[in-house]
């Protein structure tokens, strides 16, 4: 399963087409707008703010999650770092989010291979796809789509 395949990344996109303003969560505190937000920012390369410290922690805790085999578990909060202060709209955010899958699909999986990630280093293109769709896969299923 890879970003990277039209089949698959089109699956994507139709359930998040199916998101509506009114979607409620199974679990945690973020509405859909606020989600769609959150799901875009690991598509952004922005470096986050985040202390060495909570870097290292991350690595440790949250690499395996993100690009391993572990699932994600409901629930697991955020570094205030990741906190979504503002958005642009439902509609807004939910094209720009598919806009951000589109871009990081046609950049290629050339493009990923070996690049850096702001916490958790050095990913292969195939980590890349895993912790793209396993984050993605994961807020969609906590919106029931």
């Amino acid at each position: 399963m890879s970003i990277f395949d039209p089949e698959i990344r089109n699956e994507y996109v139709e359930r998040i087409n199916l998101l509506t303003e009114a979607s409620q969560p199974k679990w945690g505190k973020m509405d859909v707008t606020t989600m769609l937000v959150h799901c875009s920012k690991a598509y952004e390369d922005k470096k986050k703010k985040l202390s060495l410290l909570n870097i290292l922690w991350l690595r440790l805790t949250r690499k395996k999650i993100a690009v391993g085999n572990e699932p994600y578990r409901k629930n697991l909060p955020n570094p205030r770092a990741f906190d979504i202060i503002t958005t642009q709209g439902f509609e807004a955010e939910k094209e720009y989010l598919i806009n951000r899958i589109e871009e990081a699909a046609n950049r290629g999986e050339d493009f990923y291979e070996g690049k850096e990630h702001s916490v958790f280093g050095k990913l292969s293109a195939e980590q890349w796809s895993l912790y793209f769709l396993k984050h993605l896969d994961h807020h969609l299923q906590q919106f029931g789509v």
